[in-house]
């Protein structure tokens, strides 16, 4: 899909102004492309794929996985519904307008929280077979924590202190608006970063009912504080509802994973994470001072970072380590 759409946007190829359908397009053709390879794949490693209706079997696969649909589609109300109540709680033209100025600052968070999911997806495998073994799931939960966690900070603490100079960069429209919103909605993305950590680890140990459960109150939370903040903040109500559910919501599945596995507190952790986290923002204030925005911006990202390999929060050795153990 990048590929297609990279040489659409920036070939002229087709001599016109690039339209939105041909993305749908770029994209259906990338799922279709991507199946394709993966029936290869199959296929060399199976030698045959014989396609059989079992009625009995589909009932109980069913059954098992209705609690998995259930979460995805409960998460996806308090991941999704702010643009949805944006439009429809606020008159015509201004509600049109408010979920368009709110996408702008949201798909900034969309593209970061890919980095999650990949780490979710290393996660996944690796947290179910030391479950199954009964290993101590503690070490791993370090490991990740610190290799998501921090870029997470800085992701957050940086755009919060450069969020306009980003919007100009990619907008030309409601700068001011959707900068406010994106700062909002990147501090938010800490929470994200959690739920990438605990829920997979509570997603592996079968822990449907409680994450279910976590997920319809964070639903109901965020349509509660959008229905009170929409009316009068616009998109910044919606943006603050977003960051409080993801705040909450990543809390909660940290307290439950304590909870089930007996996990200790890591003192030491903590401590080192509250002095990164408030030398990250002293580095995003002071950087504000330099006169290139562009040198102020890398500035904010690079310092933390390496303050974070000083203090060892993070080893770029531990990076190896998951990557060597899944393989």
């Amino acid at each position: 899909m990048i590929i297609i759409c990279t040489v659409l946007l920036f070939t002229n190829i087709s001599g016109k102004a690039f339209r939105i359908e041909w993305f749908v397009y770029a994209q259906t053709a990338a799922y279709l492309i991507t199946t394709l390879v993966v029936l290869i794949i199959v296929i060399a490693k199976t030698g045959k794929i014989a396609i059989r209706f079992n009625y009995r079997f589909c009932l109980v696969f069913l059954k098992k996985s209705y609690p998995y649909a259930l979460l995805i589609l409960l998460m996806a109300f308090y991941n999704r519904i702010d643009s949805v109540m944006l439009e429809r709680l606020l008159p015509d033209p201004l509600g049109k307008q408010q979920a368009g100025v709110y996408a702008q600052a949201f798909r900034l968070l969309d593209a970061v929280s890919m980095f999650g999911a990949l780490v979710g997806g290393l996660l996944l495998p690796m947290f179910s077979s030391m479950i199954k073994k009964k290993e101590p799931v503690g070490p791993m939960i370090h490991l990740a924590f610190t290799l998501l966690f921090v870029p997470s900070v800085i992701i957050a603490v940086s755009t919060l202190f450069y969020d306009r100079e980003i919007m100009e960069l990619l907008y030309h429209t409601h700068i001011n608006d959707s900068a406010d919103m994106l700062g909002l909605l990147m501090s938010g993305f800490l929470g994200i970063a959690t739920t990438y950590i605990f829920g997979t680890l509570l997603t592996a140990n079968g822990s449907l009912k409680q994450l279910n459960i976590m997920a319809f109150c964070g639903m109901l939370l965020n349509i509660t504080l959008n229905l009170l903040l929409i009316p009068t903040l616009f998109g910044k109500g919606s943006a603050i509802a977003s960051m409080i559910t993801q705040l909450v919501a990543g809390g909660a599945q940290l307290l439950i994973a304590v909870s089930i596995f007996k996990l200790h507190t890591d003192w030491s952790l903590v401590g080192k994470i509250l002095v990164f986290t408030l030398f990250a923002i002293l580095v995003g204030y002071l950087s504000r001072f330099i006169d290139h925005r562009l040198g102020g911006y890398l500035a904010a990202i690079a310092i933390p970072f390496l303050f974070a390999l000083i203090i060892k929060l993070i080893n770029l050795e531990d990076l190896f380590k998951i990557v060597k153990k899944e393989t």
